[in-house]
């Protein structure tokens, strides 16, 4: 068991959390009924600054390089999902994605898509996990390793990515997706995964129907 007690300010991110998360459970089922994206929750979140706190103070957020599992972005969650369940896995997909991106990122990436989280409330998704993925399995596994058929093929002055996702957490309506792929020669996730960051209006990405009743 830990026994954590949140300094003052985290207390107030909690206290704002709380009075949140009792407006977007008068809103839930109406979310839940219509399978939508709760867009009046996150421009609340957005005003209210939630957005920045896995944000780098570094790059004019309210967070730390390991601001994807820092405590304060992790308690807020607990109460926004106590509200609404869909708004709080957007919100995690978000902090878990300006996560990577600090660790991963270079400064110049960090730099360029954290000033947009910060002024405008852009929001970071995923493009992961995909429709078919490959599996294997041994006779003692009961569940297999998962591999990517996605590819990410270098070409004059950038990359072409070629693939089919599914449970695109949030990649719908966010500015930026981090799309997972197998770097060119490789077979193995050990040894080419490659994490893309991509505008979310990019040309030939496209979203089609059939997961609307999947949380997120």
């Amino acid at each position: 068991m830990i026994n954590f007690s949140p300094t003052q300010e985290q207390q107030g991110w909690i206290e704002k959390a709380d009075r949140l998360a009792s407006q977007f459970a008068t809103r839930a089922r109406k979310y839940d009924e219509s399978a939508a994206f709760p867009a009046e929750n996150f421009a609340a979140l957005r005003e209210e600054g939630f957005l920045k706190l896995a944000v780098p103070r570094e790059f004019g957020g309210l967070g730390d390089m390991a601001s994807g599992c820092a405590f304060t972005p992790h308690f807020v969650l607990e109460r926004i999902a106590r509200g609404c369940a869909s708004t709080g896995w957007c919100l995690l997909t978000h902090y878990q994605y300006c996560g990577l991106l600090a660790g991963l990122g270079n400064d110049a990436q960090r730099a360029r898509v954290f000033a947009d989280v910060v002024t405008r409330g852009a929001l970071i998704g995923s493009i992961g996990s995909e429709v078919n993925p490959e599996q294997t399995k041994t006779p003692t596994q009961t569940t297999g390793t998962m591999g990517f058929q996605a590819r990410l093929e270098p070409v004059d002055g950038g990359f072409v990515v070629n693939g089919r996702k599914g449970f695109c957490s949030l990649a719908p309506v966010s500015d930026y997706v981090i799309y997972w792929a197998l770097a060119p020669g490789t077979e193995a996730l050990a040894d080419g995964l490659v994490l893309s960051l991509i505008p979310g209006n990019a040309p030939g990405l496209t979203y089609l129907p059939g997961w609307e009743e999947a949380i997120g």
